[in-house]
């Protein structure tokens, strides 16, 4: 019985996983294809005759000139993702760890905050990077993003810094440690699963994002991967859906690379939770 059943879960999760990963699969597909079978009577999941000239549009001047899109979204993503998790890892700390007047008021202020996003403020940051005069540049986007993902990531970050044991902490102060050097010496090595996990969410919401760069930017000095690949759609007032199915790859190849290398990491912050004895 023990067998039939982890047999039948087996079996579901690849169905699952299957239906899942069949369009990122047909696109990645089409975009080996000519462009005369992707528009075949008989879909084939194969092409007898792959080609690259896709990706070669994707990243030609003349064609996509998706590089320099690329780089400014890398260069947002990271930006964004490392300040908001060293943010959100010292007011974790802080609502983790301490007790003071209105803790649980700031608590529930911060997870109103990751409530109230998206189309609601997105009018706001418009009229904010304008009159800053920041519109178009990378530092309306590195801070509509902070603004969007910190309140998520502070709770985060204090749900997993609240399980420690307090013990190393009293052990850290009895050998002369002050709170700040407790906490980079002591605390963020023993989370640094969950710092990771923090990270990688905060670099695949700026890197996905599509609504705020899309108020945000205008021209190819600050427009990220995402306003790229809509306007592929209509290059020339003609779809070059090739070249749309190759652009995509591109765009879901870095966030895949980060969860492959930060997989574990990831895992582990999941399970930060338990406390071992």
């Amino acid at each position: 019985m023990e067998i039939l059943k982890n047999t039948g879960i087996w079996i579901a999760l690849f169905l699952i996983i299957t239906f899942s990963m069949l369009p990122f699969f047909w696109i990645l597909s089409s975009s080996f294809k000519p462009t005369d079978e992707i528009f075949s009577p008989v879909p084939n999941w194969f092409t007898k005759n792959p080609t690259l000239q896709h990706y070669k549009w994707v990243f030609d001047p003349s064609g996509g000139n998706m590089g320099k899109y690329i780089l400014n979204s890398f260069a947002v993503s990271i930006i964004s993702a490392l300040i908001i998790t060293t943010i959100a890892c010292t007011g974790g700390y802080a609502l983790g760890r301490f007790e003071f007047p209105a803790k649980n008021v700031l608590g529930i202020f911060i997870l109103i905050l990751q409530m109230v996003q998206g189309p609601l403020v997105v009018v706001f940051w418009y009229r904010f990077s304008w009159q800053l005069g920041i519109l178009d540049t990378y530092i309306a986007l590195i801070l509509a993003y902070i603004a969007i993902n910190l309140p998520f990531a502070t709770w985060l970050a204090a749900g997993f810094l609240s399980q420690l044991p307090k013990e190393l902490e009293d052990a850290a102060m009895i050998d002369g440690a002050g709170y700040w050097k407790t906490f980079y010496r002591i605390i963020i090595p023993l989370v640094s699963p969950g710092i990771m996990a923090i990270i990688a969410l905060c670099f695949v919401n700026a890197w996905n994002d599509y609504l705020f760069a899309l108020i945000l930017t205008q021209t190819e000095k600050s427009k990220t991967i995402q306003i790229a690949l809509f306007d592929l759609l209509s290059f020339f007032a003609k779809s070059n859906w090739g070249g749309l199915m190759a652009g995509g790859v591109v765009t879901s190849i870095p966030p895949v690379i980060l969860f492959i290398f930060l997989q574990k990491y990831i895992v582990g912050g999941m399970t930060l939770g338990g406390v071992k004895e």
